[in-house]
């Protein structure tokens, strides 16, 4: 059974949480702390009174020793929340911030009415991640939640359906609204799996990102191991985009096998891509949209660490290797919401350069683009294999133009590219988790071994992965 600590829990969002929660007495065990001014007598729980606005009175929260998570609904600023935490013990910390604190609109116009909630909010997302907390705080960023017991006065209803009051619109899910019960739901989901960093919360059951296609369509499968094939990814003009854009991030880049850093002798041309390179609809590959669909689907933590790339093969080219991409690589670290490949070496480079932060692939993707799809276009996929000896792939993705695949990097993900008679385009990336997780995700399919050290000198002289 959790402890869990509701801070506010009397209006509308934290009000359902609680509500929700103790319908599920057997999993939960619920506290709230509050002023106990609103609604004194809405649930029959434990009940902690406090006035975060005040260091003093928030001593109250240190007598009821730790608990597993504590879920913030009601934090406004950063001074609120030291209060807090000055007399709090816990494991996990779940602060609900806003999708507010990403859109310019709001921030750049101090006559908004979000305009104080959404800087508040900010300050507080900024302290955290600045600090040691942003390894226990987890923020999550809902959009606009309608429903029972709307505070904001914003909404109303009838019938089944809720309506804007100003402009009399109906209210659906969707990637900027959120049925308040689904936010519950959702919510507590993402605390079961122990979620961490920051997490955006949409009442969108599936959508990527806001430049997708309406005729997108997804495949799921779990063998040989868990992978994604999206078709139709981009709608018409950012697709056209993306393509007008890629052969300059390639123009002037020598093969892979001819760079004095290569690791191999893939003959492709791989040019990494700065943060500052993926705009238009390369910007989804450094985007929160994806980073929740892949946890959300894959059911994996990653990090804020990406490595995207352009990839190009000239015809006629071979077939590349069979590999699993279960790799650790190193980062430079910095204090941004995600950190590309820029400032070090990608493969393991401990030893001349200490100081890289190191992580593990976790999670593949390929997008396929501007590719020839004629009848006498010949290979450019990605074959996937039972074992690292290339044989006849059990598998092939074709590289069909504007189509995603996205695959789980584990004990058994053999895959390699098919050599094209054609000029080959594709976009490729990676997320990555922390190497203790890795560990622990898969402790039952082989311990060290199952990690390649793909490192420049000797191996040897190179970390243990225990």
């Amino acid at each position: 059974m959790k402890k869990i600590l509701v801070i506010g829990g009397t209006q509308m969002i934290g009000r359902d949480f609680v509500e929700y929660a103790i319908q599920n007495p057997k999993n939960y065990e619920i506290y709230i702390a509050n002023r106990n001014i609103t609604n004194p007598n809405l649930f029959t729980c434990k009940h902690i009174k406090i006035d975060r606005n005040s260091p003093e009175q928030c001593k109250s929260l240190a007598k009821h020793g730790e608990f597993d998570v504590v879920v913030d609904f009601s934090c406004y600023n950063s001074h609120q929340l030291y209060n807090v935490l000055s007399h709090l013990k816990y494991k996990k910390y779940y602060l609900i911030s806003t999708c507010s604190v990403t859109d310019n609109q709001i921030l750049n116009n101090k006559s908004h009415s979000l305009y104080e909630y959404a800087k508040g909010k900010l300050e507080i997302e900024r302290y955290i991640n600045t600090t040691e907390l942003k390894h226990t705080i987890c923020i999550v960023r809902p959009p606009v939640v309608y429903g029972e017991h709307d505070y904001t006065n914003r909404f109303y209803k009838n019938g089944d359906n809720f309506y804007y009051k100003d402009t009399k619109k109906i209210v659906h899910n969707d990637i900027n609204h959120i049925y308040v019960r689904d936010f519950t739901k959702k919510l507590l989901k993402n605390i079961e799996h122990n979620t961490q960093g920051t997490i955006t919360i949409t009442g969108c059951d599936f959508q990527i990102h806001p430049q997708e296609s309406k005729y997108i369509h997804k495949q799921k499968f779990d063998q040989p191991f868990n992978h994604i094939v999206i078709d139709n990814l981009f709608d018409n003009s950012t697709y056209k985009e993306m393509c007008d854009m890629f052969p300059a991030f390639v123009d002037g880049i020598l093969p892979y096998k001819d760079l004095p850093q290569a690791t191999s002798d893939y003959e492709g041309i791989i040019a990494g891509l700065s943060l500052n390179r993926l705009t238009g609809g390369y910007q989804f590959f450094a985007s929160k949209y994806l980073q929740n669909f892949i946890e959300q689907e894959f059911e994996i933590k990653t990090t804020k660490f990406i490595a995207p790339s352009a990839h190009f093969h000239k015809p006629p080219s071979k077939d590349g290797f069979v590999h699993r991409d279960y790799n650790i690589v190193s980062f430079m670290d910095r204090d941004e919401e995600f950190v590309d490949m820029q400032g070090c070496l990608y493969t393991d480079d401990t030893i001349s350069n200490p100081n890289t932060t190191k992580v593990i692939r976790s999670i593949a993707l390929l997008y396929y683009l501007d590719n020839d799809d004629s009848t006498s276009a010949i290979g450019g996929g990605t074959g996937i294999y039972a074992t690292q000896e290339k044989n006849k792939p059990i598998k092939v993705i074709e590289p069909k133009n504007n189509r995603l695949l996205i695959f789980e990097i584990t004990h058994n993900s053999y895959h390699g590219f098919i050599g094209a008679n054609f000029p080959r385009s594709c976009i490729v990336s990676w997320f990555h988790s922390e190497p203790s997780y890795m560990i622990e995700r898969h402790k039952d399919l082989g311990g060290k071994k199952l990690i390649e050290r793909w490192s420049l000198g000797n191996p040897e002289n190179y970390w243990e992965i225990n």
